[in-house]
C-alpha cells in the first residue's frame, strides 16, 4: 500500500499526537479502495476511493479508547485539514474524505510504502504508538537525491537521512528512547535499516522509498537485455514472464497465511524470521501459541522478552552451530532467564540494603571521628582557661559533660579524673560541699562536680599542650583504624564480591 504524505503534514498541530496520527493511518488504509456501505434503513451505496465511514464508536472499538477521545481524534484531523466530514442522508452517516488519497493537482507529497506482507494494523496498532508519525517523518525528510553529508563526510543516497534521535523526537512529540524503539520495530518489519554515526546521529535508510522513474526504467531495460542475451539457456523464460526485482530490498515474510496475533508475536517473529530467517508460517504460529501460553503462566515480563530471545539466539549460535530453535527450547530458556532475573533482582536488593546499612554506619563512624576532634579541641581550650583563670567559666553544661566523659575514659599523661574504683556519684556531694569557687547559677551539682575534677586534672603541671595533643592523636588513631577496618571488611566481603562479579 502507498500512503500519500503531504509535504506539510509534520508541521500540523496534530502530528505530535501519536494517537491522532494512528487514527489517520487507519482511516487512510480504510479509504484506499471502493467501499460498500449499508445503512440502517436498508439503503446501500458504494463510496469511491478516498472516502470511508468510521464513526466515533468504530474508532473507540479499534483503538480501545473512550468515545470522547475518538471524537477528539476526528475533530483534530478535521481542524488540521487532513480529512473532511459530511453527512450523507442516504446512509444516514458521516462520510469521511481523506484528502491525501486523491491529492489536488500541484500538491507536493511523498509516497510512504507499506509492503503487502506487512499489515497496516501492525503500524497503527503497534505497542510503540509513535511508529506511524515517526515513519511518516522519516519518509518526508529522507533525501530525494544524492547529496554530500558533512556529518558523515560521505554521500547520502536517495531514501536516506542523517539525524539525531533527539532531533527526531522533538519533531514527533516523544523522547529519544521511543525513537530508538520505533527504529527497532521498523527494522523488524523490514522497513528500514540504520546505524549510529560518531555517537551524534543516526544514518537511516528507508527500504521502500519511492524510486525515480528513470531508475525503474533502467532496471526494466536491464532485465529485458539480460533475458535476450540468455536465450540459449533452456531455463530462461520469456521476458514477459520475468518479474522485475524490487528497487528496494525486502527481508519481510512473504506469505498469504496470517500470523496469529498474541502478546509475544512480534518478538517470536523477530527471532525466527528476522534472526533465524525461517519461512514456515504454520510452524511459527504453533510456536507463538505455545510460547504465549507459557509466558502468561510463568508471568514472564514482556518488556524483557526480546532481549531474552536475542540471548537465546546467540547461545544457540555458539553451542549448536546456529541450529533450529523450537518452542520447548524457547520456553525452557525463558524459565531459566526469569530465574536468573529474579536471583539478580534479589541480589541487587540485598546489595542495596547492605550498601545502605554500610553507608549509614560509615557516616556514623565518620561523624564520631569529627566529634572526637571537636571534644579534644574543647579539652585544649579548657586547659588554657584553667592555666590562666584557675577554673572553668566559659563552657556550657554539655561541654563540661563531654570533656568529663572523654578524659574519664582516656586520661592524659597517665592521669585520670577519678581514682581507681571511684564513682562520681559517691564523691559528688563532698566535692560540691568543699568547692569555694563561684559557679554559674544554672549549673547542676553533677556539672559542678565534673568541672572540679577537670580543673584538678588540667591544672597539673604535667598536663601540657603537647601531652593533650599526644593523647588526642592516640585516641584518633584507634578510631581511624576502626573506621578503615570497617570499610576494608565491607569491600572484601564475599557477598559484595559475588554480586559485583555477577
Amino acid at each position: 500500500m502507498f500512503v500519500n504524505i503531504l509535504h506539510d503534514t509534520d508541521k500540523k498541530r496534530c502530528f505530535k499526537n501519536a494517537e491522532t496520527m494512528n487514527v489517520y493511518l487507519m482511516l487512510y488504509a480504510k479509504s484506499v479502495g471502493e467501499e460498500l456501505i449499508d445503512s440502517w434503513n436498508g439503503v446501500s451505496i458504494t463510496l469511491p476511493t478516498g472516502q470511508t465511514v468510521a464513526s466515533k464508536h468504530y474508532i473507540s472499538d479499534v483503538f480501545e479508547c473512550s468515545l470522547d477521545r475518538a471524537k477528539n481524534y476526528l475533530k483534530s484531523l478535521k481542524n488540521n485539514r487532513l480529512i473532511s466530514v459530511r453527512y450523507n442522508a442516504e446512509i444516514q452517516q458521516n462520510v469521511i474524505t481523506v484528502n491525501a488519497v486523491n491529492p489536488t493537482s500541484g500538491s507536493k507529497y511523498v509516497q510512504m510504502q507499506i509492503p503487502d506482507d506487512v499489515k497496516v494494523a501492525h503500524i497503527y496498532q503497534n505497542r510503540c504508538k509513535y511508529l506511524t508519525n515517526i515513519y511518516m517523518y522519516l519518509t518526508l525528510h529522507a533525501m530525494d537525491r544524492c547529496v554530500k553529508c558533512l556529518t558523515t563526510k560521505s554521500d547520502i543516497e536517495r531514501g536516506e537521512l542523517v539525524a539525531s534521535l533527539h532531533a527526531i523526537a522533538r519533531k514527533c512529540g516523544c523522547c529519544a528512547a521511543t525513537v530508538r524503539n520505533v527504529f527497532d520495530s521498523l527494522k523488524t518489519l523490514g522497513l528500514l535499516a540504520f546505524e549510529a554515526i560518531k555517537n551524534v546521529a543516526m544514518k537511516v535508510k528507508l527500504m521502500f522509498y519511492p524510486v525515480l522513474k528513470e531508475t525503474a526504467k533502467k532496471v526494466t531495460k536491464a532485465i529485458q537485455t539480460f533475458v535476450k542475451k540468455d536465450t540459449k539457456n533452456d531455463n530462461v523464460t520469456d521476458s514477459k514472464n520475468v518479474a522485475a526485482p524490487s528497487a528496494s530490498k525486502n527481508n519481510s515474510i512473504s506469505t498469504n497465511e496470517d500470523i496469529v496475533e498474541t502478546s509475544v508475536t512480534e518478538d517470536v517473529k523477530y527471532l525466527l524470521f528476522t534472526k533465524k530467517r525461517n519461512t514456515d508460517v504454520s510452524r511459527l504460529n504453533n510456536i507463538i501459541v505455545e510460547v504465549d501460553r507459557e509466558v502468561k503462566e510463568m508471568k514472564f515480563p514482556l518488556a524483557q522478552l526480546k532481549t531474552a530471545l536475542e540471548t537465546l539466539y546467540e547461545k544457540n549460535k555458539e553451542k549448536n552451530n546456529d541450529g533450529a530453535i523450537t518452542a520447548s527450547m524457547i520456553i525452557a530458556f525463558l524459565r531459566e532467564y526469569k530465574n536468573e532475573m529474579l536471583q539478580a533482582d534479589y541480589a541487587a536488593r540485598e546489595k542495596a540494603e547492605k550498601e545502605h546499612k554500610f553507608l549509614k554506619e560509615k557516616a556514623a563512624k565518620e561523624d564520631d571521628l569529627k566529634q572526637l576532634d571537636d571534644s579534644w579541641q574543647l579539652v585544649k581550650d579548657a586547659a588554657v582557661e584553667v592555666k590562666e583563670q584557675g577554673q572553668l567559666t566559659s563552657f556550657t553544661e554539655a561541654e563540661i559533660s563531654t570533656m568529663y566523659y572523654l578524659l574519664n575514659n582516656v586520661g592524659v599523661a597517665g592521669y585520670t579524673l577519678l581514682g581507681r574504683g571511684q564513682i562520681l556519684a559517691f564523691v559528688k556531694d563532698d566535692l560540691v560541699a568543699h568547692d569555694c569557687k563561684s559557679r554559674k547559677l544554672e549549673w547542676s551539682e553533677d556539672t559542678i562536680a565534673q568541672a572540679i575534677l577537670l580543673e584538678r586534672l588540667l591544672a597539673k603541671s604535667e598536663i601540657t599542650e603537647a601531652e593533650i595533643e599526644d593523647s588526642h592523636l592516640k585516641d584518633r588513631k584507634l578510631k581511624t583504624e576502626s573506621l578503615n577496618k570497617f570499610i576494608a571488611d565491607y569491600k572484601t566481603s564475599s557477598w559484595a564480591n559475588s554480586v559485583a562479579q555477577k
